[in-house]
């Protein structure tokens, strides 16, 4: 299944929510995701009544869930999906933001999970974000994140636990050395860049692009995917290994992906005084300017999704 075809809403008032094909059903205090964040979830891009990259968001879906052992079918989020959609389609408007959320469903206290447990099924729907289209337009300006992210059992799954992302966003309200800030680059203990907070990094140098390698902690976005494979196409050369901040504030040009904004050139990083002077040579601002391959990888995708 390549599409998944749906009519939904843009006005910034509607939101729809479906629970295990109950339209906005409660999710009990019991399901294990509540307790534990034992589950998974995806975010989608509709547009023009189609969910972007759907086919790359399934694989992941059940990549995911069978590295939890958590068993369900795509068709059963698919008859979610539909029902959800019965209800947005008498909206009659074309795009939106639809989040998957796969928990093990209810479970007694305890780590330990039954056998047999009936997983819940969570799809909601919200309008798409009105700053999207300005970052992808204008660039946005990120910062070094003093949260670390620590070594994943689980890389590259995007399972529920997102605490240290939540606690990197919470370091900054809107500004930052008085500059609006929209992201923050996250690095690991050992100093490594992994990631944004919500989304994928790249940098190009020359005809190289660079991206982290994720194999201890981060999510490998669908996006990310995509990015890589029409990387190849364009010529240039793919890097992904382990790389430090100044490999990042030494680049010609930085951007960010998922699967909301596709990419999005990163025209300033800002770095706090005490980081430059643990990790950094670089000016406590690095600018990026005139970037030459951001535009080239931006067309190319909408050619491409």
């Amino acid at each position: 299944m390549n599409y998944c075809y749906l009519r939904v809403c843009t006005a910034l008032s509607v939101q729809s929510w479906i629970v295990n094909g109950e339209l906005n059903g409660l999710l009990s205090p019991h399901d294990r995701g509540v307790a534990y964040g034992d589950g998974v979830f995806t975010t989608m891009a509709c547009r023009s009544e189609t969910i972007e990259l759907w086919s790359l968001h399934a694989q992941r879906l059940e990549r995911d869930l069978e590295r939890l052992h958590i068993v369900l079918s795509l068709d059963d989020i698919c008859a979610n999906m539909m029902t959800l959609k019965a209800t947005l389609t008498e909206l009659q408007l074309s795009e939106g933001v639809f989040k998957v959320m796969i928990t093990r469903g209810d479970g007694q206290r305890g780590y330990r999970y039954a056998s047999g447990t009936s997983p819940t099924c969570c799809i909601t729907y919200s309008a798409m974000p009105q700053h999207i289209n300005q970052w992808r337009q204008d660039g946005i300006h990120v910062r070094v994140c003093n949260q670390r992210l620590s070594t994943d059992p689980l890389p590259g799954v995007k399972h529920l636990n997102r605490l240290q992302q939540v606690m990197a966003r919470a370091e900054w309200a809107d500004t930052f050395n008085d500059v609006v800030v929209h992201e923050g680059l996250m690095l690991d203990e050992d100093d490594i860049v992994v990631e944004a907070i919500a989304a994928n990094v790249f940098w190009v140098k020359g005809d190289v692009l660079y991206t982290p390698s994720l194999e201890q902690a981060g999510i490998r976005g669908v996006m990310r995917e995509c990015i890589l494979n029409q990387a190849e196409q364009l010529g240039l050369n793919v890097q992904i290994g382990r790389f430090c901040l100044e490999d990042v504030l030494q680049s010609d040009e930085l951007f960010i992906s998922n699967s909301l904004l596709h990419v999005a050139q990163v025209k300033a990083v800002h770095v706090s005084e005490t980081q430059a002077n643990a990790t950094v040579s670089s000016p406590a601002v690095r600018q990026f300017d005139n970037p030459h391959w951001v535009p080239i990888i931006q067309h190319r995708l909408i050619d491409h999704i």
